[in-house]
């Protein structure tokens, strides 16, 4: 699992809203993007707050909390981490798209749920998070290598 507050998902999550998908890595996460419907009411610290996340983590690979963040779970920390950043490019995206919507007057159109769906299958067949991840951390070696030493 992997935990943290991203500005446009923290954006997001204050919006009680679910992000669209609108590009091809948004539907890497396709259908497996909940929400907590409740309102914030402090730290996650006893049990009782914490058990509406853990049940939705049961339905969801990434789970946005009500102005706070997300938290999302995969089968390695790194897939955890990297659906992490895709929620980010996702809400990102979204943000971006609904204020060019309403700056030019054209509705915009996400990407249907069946086809989003099927491009999700179609990633994930072709085995694309390894490859996108490790393209990540050669990206991240060039440009803060010191993270490594």
């Amino acid at each position: 699992m992997a935990h943290t507050h991203p500005p446009a998902v923290v954006t997001m999550s204050t919006l009680r809203s679910v992000p669209d998908v609108y590009d091809q890595e948004s539907c890497f996460l396709a259908g497996t993007v909940g929400i907590v419907e409740e309102d914030y009411s402090g730290l996650a610290s006893s049990e009782d707050r914490v058990r509406p996340f853990a049940e939705a983590l049961r339905k969801y690979h990434a789970v946005i909390l009500p102005n706070h963040g997300a938290i999302t779970r995969g089968d390695t920390i790194q897939q955890a981490v990297f659906l992490m950043m895709l929620l980010e490019m996702m809400c990102q995206r979204h943000l971006v798209v609904a204020g060019a919507s309403r700056a030019t007057g054209i509705a915009a159109k996400p990407i249907a749920p069946e086809v989003a769906r099927a491009t999700q299958r179609e990633l994930m067949s072709l085995k694309a998070l390894p490859l996108v991840w490790s393209d990540f951390m050669t990206r991240l070696r060039q440009t803060d290598s010191d993270l490594f030493t």
